[in-house]
């Protein structure tokens, strides 16, 4: 089981907890949690700028590694976007990382975009 240790700043936002849940998935690679918010014509730009779209995201992200433990540091949101940025940890190793989606409209319900940054110590 993946340790999740969530930012505690959204429990006034329902937006940014979508948003926060959104990045653990992703993070995670939990496609089921994912397949409500992505349709065809949603993109994902990828931490190794690939693009990936519609529901080839799932499959993509069924081949990445899981980490062991993940910590969520802010997530903010405006309009149609939110970005969540946090810690990875794999075993001995980790990576910071930033998602940033864009939504389709403001009520958040697919995104159109979303674009993900790492870094690796």
């Amino acid at each position: 089981m993946i340790k999740v240790t969530k930012s505690g700043s959204c429990g006034n936002s329902p937006k940014a907890a979508l948003v926060e849940d959104l990045a653990i998935a992703l993070e995670t690679r939990d496609t089921d949690a994912l397949c409500s918010v992505i349709d065809e014509a949603t993109e994902w730009i990828t931490t190794t700028r690939e693009i990936v779209k519609g529901k080839e995201i799932t499959d993509y992200l069924g081949k990445l590694k899981k980490p062991s433990a993940l910590q969520i540091d802010a997530v903010v949101t405006h309009g149609k976007f939110g970005s969540v940025s946090g810690t990875s940890h794999f075993g001995g190793t980790e990576h910071g990382f930033n998602h940033t989606f864009e939504f389709t409209k403001t009520t958040f319900r697919t995104f159109k975009r979303v674009h993900s940054y790492a870094s690796g110590s």
